[in-house]
C-alpha cells in the first residue's frame, strides 16, 4: 500500500503535466504523496489505497487512448475497470458511461443533424430513462436511510419526516430529491466541521480539515482555468468528479465512512488546486491548448 500510495502520486503528476503543466504537475504530486489522510491509508491493510490507485490509472489510460489511439492504453484500461469492478462494483457503469460521453463530446465534431437525432433518441427513451432515473432514485434514497438508520456520527440531507420508517423512497418527490443531493454534496465534502468535534478520531482529522478548507478555493480557481483555457483536456476529469461525487454526496450520510470514501476524489481536488496555487503563487499553469 504504501508503494501504491507514492504511485498514485506519480500517476496524477502526469494527468497534471497533460493538461496544465509541469509546474502543477510537481505540485499535485507533491499534496497527493503527503496529503494526511492518503499517507494514512498507505499505512494500513485497507483495499481504499488500491482503489483510489486504479481510479487514477482508468483516468489517465482514458487520456492516452483520446490522444494516441494507442492500442496499449485501450488493454491498460480495460484491465483497471476489470480490476476496479472486483473491489467495487457500483462505479463501473458511471464510469464506462462517462468516458462514452466524454469521448463523444471530445472526438465527434457535432452537427445540427447529430443534435435533432440527439433529440429524437431523447424524446423515444423518455419512459426507459424515467424507469432509470427512478430506479436509481429509490436505490440512493433506500441506502442513505440505511445509513442513518445505523446511528452513529451520522447526518440527514433530507427533510425529517422522510425518516419515518413508513415512509418508502418514492414519496420523496424530484424536487426534494434535488435539494437532498446539494445538501449531501455540502456534508460529503465538508464534514467533519470543526465546531462538531465531539471524539478523539474527529480530533485527529481537525488538522486535515483546516488544510481541507484552504486547498478548496483554489481548486474552484483551477476548475475555472480549464474551463476558461483547456476544457476539452479536463472534461473527463470535470464530468467524473461531478458524477460520483453526486452518487457519493446522495448515499452517504456516515462522517467516517464519507471521511474514507471521498478520498477517491481527493487527489482530483489536489490536481486542481495545485493549478489554482501555480496561477496564484507562480504567476503561470503553464498551460498549452
Amino acid at each position: 500500500n504504501c508503494i501504491i500510495g507514492i504511485l498514485t502520486g506519480i500517476v496524477y503528476y502526469f494527468m497534471a503535466k497533460e493538461i496544465a503543466g509541469i509546474k502543477s504537475a510537481r505540485i499535485t504530486a507533491f499534496l497527493i504523496v503527503f496529503f494526511p489522510s492518503l499517507v494514512l491509508w498507505s499505512i494500513t491493510s485497507l483495499k481504499d489505497t488500491l482503489f483510489i490507485f486504479l481510479t487514477g490509472l482508468i483516468l489517465w489510460s482514458f487520456m492516452k487512448l483520446l490522444k494516441t489511439s494507442k492500442a496499449i492504453y485501450l488493454i491498460l484500461l480495460v484491465f483497471t475497470l476489470f480490476f476496479q469492478f472486483s473491489l467495487r462494483s457500483m462505479f463501473i457503469l458511471p464510469t464506462v458511461l462517462i468516458m462514452g460521453l466524454s469521448y463523444a463530446l471530445i472526438k465527434i465534431k457535432i452537427r445540427k443533424i447529430h443534435i435533432i437525432f440527439l433529440i429524437f433518441i431523447l424524446i423515444m427513451t423518455s419512459p426507459l430513462l424515467k424507469i432509470g432515473f427512478s430506479a436509481f432514485k429509490r436505490q440512493v434514497i433506500n441506502y442513505h436511510l440505511g445509513v442513518v438508520s445505523t446511528g452513529g456520527f451520522v447526518y440527514r440531507i433530507y427533510d425529517d419526516w422522510l425518516y419515518n420508517p413508513i415512509v418508502d423512497a418514492k414519496q420523496i418527490s424530484n424536487f426534494e430529491f434535488f435539494k437532498g443531493l446539494l445538501r449531501g454534496w455540502f456534508h460529503c465534502f465538508l464534514e467533519p466541521f470543526p465546531w462538531k468535534i465531539s471524539s478523539k478520531l474527529s480530533l485527529v482529522a481537525f488538522p486535515q480539515m483546516i488544510i481541507w478548507y484552504f486547498l478548496l478555493p483554489f481548486s474552484i480557481l483551477g476548475v475555472l482555468i480549464q474551463l476558461k483555457h483547456n476544457w476539452h483536456k479536463s472534461l473527463l476529469l470535470l464530468m467524473y468528479f461531478l458524477v460520483i461525487g453526486s452518487v457519493l454526496s446522495l448515499s452517504g450520510g456516515n462522517v467516517g465512512t464519507d471521511f474514507r470514501i471521498r478520498d477517491t476524489l481527493t487527489p482530483l481536488i489536489l490536481l486542481f488546486s495545485a493549478i489554482g496555487i501555480s496561477k496564484i503563487f507562480i504567476g503561470q499553469c503553464d498551460i498549452t491548448p
